[in-house]
């Protein structure tokens, strides 16, 4: 499983690449499941006689990581190993592209390989498989599963302090600043009360952001624990995003915020407008129509039926996802 990282050197931090591991580990081995990476990619050569199978995630940004000219060479050499030696490559394709644009040409070319060199592609959106049949032409492994969720506990009668939240990491391709600066020119500043929680590592665009903060409106730089992320979602009464980039496929705060019972609005695009078509959550096509689909779900007059709710997290767990997915490459042997 690459990449396992941590910056305590211990555990796992990332929750997809957790509960990969966790919801799976019945059906693999996962050599390095303890013992995060300190090297890159150069870490699977210690397991490189053991390994019958890579799962990669987020490779295409292996350009902008530490040495990353280095270890995206040593890539094509690995994927040349695994297709002489008869590992199989599974590539989940979080997104269209990396978000940025950092050594792009490098990006570009790590992904074109890992369509064509993958035995199977997961994809977390429909729009994931029309991209690769547009990338490659004939037979291809295409396993698509909406974002797998977990379920928590939700205390649904805590009381409700605001109508907004936004999480996660505060980055441009979020367009958070696009939607404050609407609310600003269309007067509305003052229509919602709104809390930006999440770690902004743009010092440029963090500005931006709380130069739209009012007395409604608040922006916070911080990581968020479990804990804390719980009673967000029990204290919000819906959860925003506001993405814009053409990058974006799945979305894993948008699976998060739903595994904890959070009612979700958020573009009509990628994954989001797969959910949107199933009636688990609400979809706008732009700003104009997101303030009329906020008022109406804000005032009640749309609601997601709790039956339609529980549904939802029975069907795409991550158990199920784990034993659709082991079925698929059990296929290929």
């Amino acid at each position: 499983m690459y990449p396992i990282s941590n910056r305590l050197k211990s555990g796992i931090y990332n929750p997809y690449i957790n509960n990969f591991i966790k919801f799976s580990g019945d059906h693999y081995n996962f050599l390095n499941k303890n013992n995060p990476s300190n090297y890159g990619i150069f870490n699977i050569i210690k397991y490189i006689r053991k390994i019958d199978i890579i799962f990669f995630n987020w490779i295409e940004k292996l350009p902008e990581m530490k040495g990353g000219f280095i270890q995206t060479g040593f890539l094509m050499i690995l994927i040349a190993y695994c297709k002489i030696s008869k590992v199989k490559i599974v590539w989940t394709l979080h997104n269209k592209i990396a978000h940025s644009n950092e050594h792009l040409a490098l990006k570009k070319m790590i992904f074109k390989v890992m369509m064509k060199k993958s035995d199977v592609i997961i994809t977390h959106a429909s729009a994931g498989e029309n991209l690769i049949k547009e990338f490659v032409k004939g037979s291809k492994h295409i396993f698509y599963f909406p974002h797998p969720v977990t379920s928590y506990l939700f205390n649904d009668t805590r009381k409700k302090e605001f109508d907004i939240l936004i999480w996660g990491s505060l980055s441009p391709y979020k367009s958070i600043d696009l939607f404050l600066e609407y609310l600003y020119q269309h007067q509305l500043q003052h229509k919602y009360t709104i809390r930006i929680v999440g770690k902004c590592n743009d010092a440029q665009y963090l500005k931006k952001l709380t130069s739209y903060t009012n007395q409604n409106i608040s922006v916070e730089d911080k990581f968020i624990d479990d804990g804390e992320l719980q009673r967000l979602m029990e204290c919000t009464r819906v959860v925003l995003f506001t993405y814009h980039s053409e990058s974006v496929l799945s979305s894993g705060a948008l699976a998060e915020s739903l595994s904890r019972g959070a009612l979700v609005i958020g573009p009509y695009k990628a994954a989001f407008k797969d959910l949107a078509d199933l009636d688990y959550i609400f979809s706008f096509e732009n700003f104009d129509l997101l303030i009329v689909l906020l008022d109406q779900v804000l005032s009640g007059e749309k609601v997601i039926p709790p039956d339609q709710y529980s549904n939802f997290l029975k069907e795409y767990h991550w158990s199920e996802f784990s034993e659709k997915l082991y079925q698929e490459l059990f296929s290929l042997n």
